[in-house]
């Protein structure tokens, strides 16, 4: 991966600074933060090497670089900052997991600016421990789910994304596929509705999907042994 100025580890994938340096950042990371990887450094038309545009791009990088609110220290750039930051985030809030909420919740589990990526990997985190809160047990039903295969298993957003629900443990809560289908199928006919279409199937591929799996496991005589999380 060739060398950027705009790039936060210049020749790594990281985070690209150019917006620090346009002033749609400012001080504020209010704006999400695009990743900089070896394919988008190909096709992005921004890329280029100017040892002075460089030295604006650090400056303008340094007022975010002070003392680090998680550790207490300098990180030398914003991507490991960023990770500091969501690991004691998460730290807090699973170090007791909460309780799901009926009514959900809007709370945000990370703040808005950071990073796709680093959302993907603290929801990794989060759905774990949300399992494990749960006992393994669909919240709705009651029936056990440890042992079955991970497509089985889901963890629902009780106030949906859509309508500002967050990642945070307090609107998640352990579903069985067929469970999570009714929240599923019901939001998906809410918003054809809204669209004036016809909402998918959904129910009748799930039933396949679950057929499927019932005659493999009729087969295998050990279908709860397969897929553990």
């Amino acid at each position: 991966m060739r060398a950027c100025h705009f790039q936060d580890r210049p020749g790594k994938s990281g985070l690209c600074l150019r917006l620090f340096l346009d002033g749609s950042m400012g001080r504020d990371l209010s704006h999400s933060l695009r990743h900089c990887t070896p394919g988008r450094a190909e096709d992005c038309p921004h890329r280029g090497w100017d040892p002075d545009m460089r030295t604006r791009s650090v400056m303008a990088r340094s007022v975010h670089l002070q003392i680090c609110d998680a550790c207490g220290t300098c990180h030398e750039d914003l991507l490991s900052m960023l990770i500091c930051h969501t690991d004691d985030r998460l730290d807090k809030v699973l170090s007791e997991v909460p309780s799901w909420d009926p009514e959900g919740g809007i709370e945000p589990l990370l703040e808005r600016h950071m990073p796709s990526r680093l959302r993907q990997r603290a929801w990794r985190k989060v759905r774990s421990a949300v399992i494990q809160r749960d006992c393994w047990r669909c919240q709705d039903c009651g029936r056990e789910l440890k042992g079955l295969p991970s497509w089985y298993l889901e963890v629902h957003h009780i106030r949906p994304r859509v309508a500002n629900g967050s990642d945070h443990p307090r609107n998640l809560k352990t579903l069985c596929l067929e469970c999570h289908g009714i929240y599923t199928d019901s939001l998906a006919g809410e918003r054809a509705f809204a669209m004036g279409s016809v909402p998918s199937n959904r129910s009748s591929r799930r039933g396949a999907r679950l057929m499927d799996f019932d005659v493999e496991a009729g087969e295998d005589g050990e279908g709860n042994a397969q897929g553990r999380e």
